[in-house]
């Protein structure tokens, strides 16, 4: 028997859960995204490569990795997180290493995809993501909320940390540095990770089995079965329109938002602020970002799921307000006018992980939730790499960022009405025993 379920703790261990969850979002947003905006300009100048060309490699990672999930997902349904993690780890720890050696485009081409394919999508994201929603219910829209605070202190510290390392080290240097940091923070998180608590002899939110003695307890106890007993299967999931319209409306939404975390510090450095200030305001971002957590982790909590879809159309106006206050920024290289807009941006982007998760897993149970999860990251990771790619190539065909960023303003209001028409689906009948 499990270790866990022979003595009941007196502090839950979903919450271990949620730090170890919360710890892998950082790090895979830190060395992952943010660290790429930062090495962009550097390693460009430095071998004379375009920006597409930059940004090809973790295009491509990112497409082949929408495929791997197809495959992660019933994995961590079945073994759990920590396995994965810990192999994902190991990999990406080393192509960050390797990554100092490179001289040539293709050999940092072969690398992204290393480190795209093969750990990416074992280190955070849908791993993580599921893991926590397994271990609650009642309390989920907290528990996601605080575990996906992790990116908001990544785009807070890394743009700061990573931009120092360079102009100290330079970008080779900073990339062996960070490279331990990965590890040493890494590795112990992966070990935290379980599968869900009825592996333990426990439900989510911390109740037992045997101690609803009150009405309202045994509500919540029926609640979790429930959850548990009415999930969808990835093919009766992939049969209802809720499923499409959450991969397009989030996908889309994070597609843009990478694209903006992306060319941010290019654009500003470009438009004549400095590194030092563009890492600044891009690091603002994270602070408005962990505000947004708290805020919608207190709003779901204390609201039917359904009014989720509304604060998600809001968070993506903000965010189509954020760019458009962007370009008017670099235009008159106001730096307090790019600060707002990089507040308003983390507010909006701080909305994603925290309103959709808690969508995926009210819409179709947990049981399966890895399953169907994981048969959305096509086209989401999809759209994660072509948002960066394509305004790289409107960069590259029209000199300016200034169109691009218009572009994902229009992007970010096609989203708000697309979540705002969107349904649930009918609750899934619990098969007979």
């Amino acid at each position: 028997m499990p270790v866990l379920s022979m003595i009941r703790p007196r502090f839950f261990y979903g919450w271990w859960i949620v730090l170890a969850a919360g710890v892998a979002t950082f790090v895979s947003s830190a060395f992952g995204g943010v660290l790429q905006s930062v090495v962009l300009r550097p390693m460009t100048d430095e071998f004379g490569w375009t920006r597409s060309e930059f940004t090809f490699a973790n295009t491509i990672a990112s497409i082949l990795a929408a495929f791997s999930g197809l495959v992660v997902g019933p994995m961590v349904d079945r073994r759990g997180a920590r396995p994965l993690m810990l192999f994902g780890s190991l990999v990406f720890g080393v192509t960050l290493l390797a990554t100092a050696l490179v001289t040539e485009l293709w050999q940092f081409v072969a690398l992204r995809l290393v480190a795209g394919v093969l750990a990416g999508p074992l280190i955070a994201g849908v791993v993580v993501n599921v893991s926590v929603s397994k271990w609650f219910v009642r309390r989920r829209g907290w528990a996601i909320s605080l575990s996906s605070s992790g990116f908001s202190f990544a785009t807070m510290i890394m743009p700061v940390a990573g931009t120092a390392a360079v102009t100290a080290f330079g970008w080779r240097g900073a990339y062996v540095i960070l490279a331990m940091f990965f590890w040493a923070l890494m590795l112990p998180a992966a070990l935290i990770m379980r599968r869900e608590p009825e592996d333990y002899g426990l439900l989510p939110d911390g109740q037992h089995p045997g101690e609803a003695r009150t009405e309202a307890e045994r509500q919540q106890v029926e609640r979790v079965r429930r959850d548990l007993d009415e999930s969808y299967t990835r093919h009766d999931a992939l049969r209802t329109p809720a499923f499409w319209m959450l991969t397009l409306t989030f996908g889309v939404f994070v597609g843009a938002n990478i694209a903006m975390l992306f060319h941010a510090i290019p654009y500003m450095t470009g438009a004549g602020f400095t590194s030092t200030q563009a890492g600044f305001a891009l690091a603002t971002t994270g602070i408005s970002g962990l505000v947004a957590k708290f805020v919608w982790g207190a709003a779901l909590q204390g609201m039917h799921r359904f009014g989720a879809r509304q604060f998600s159309a809001l968070a993506a106006l903000c965010a189509g307000a954020s760019t458009l206050l962007m370009v008017v920024a670099t235009a008159n290289r106001s730096l307090p006018v790019a600060l707002v807009a990089c507040l308003l941006w983390g507010f909006g982007f701080g909305s994603v992980t925290p309103l959709s998760e808690f969508m995926w897993a009210g819409y179709f149970g947990r049981r399966h939730l890895g399953a169907v999860r994981s048969a959305s990251t096509p086209f989401s990771v999809g759209a994660t790499a072509a948002g960066p790619l394509l305004v790289a190539v409107w960069f590259d065909v029209a000199g300016s960022y200034n169109g691009a960023f218009v572009a994902m303003t229009i992007v970010y209001a096609l989203v708000a009405v697309i979540v705002l028409v969107s349904r649930e689906p009918p609750p899934r009948l619990a098969p007979e025993p």
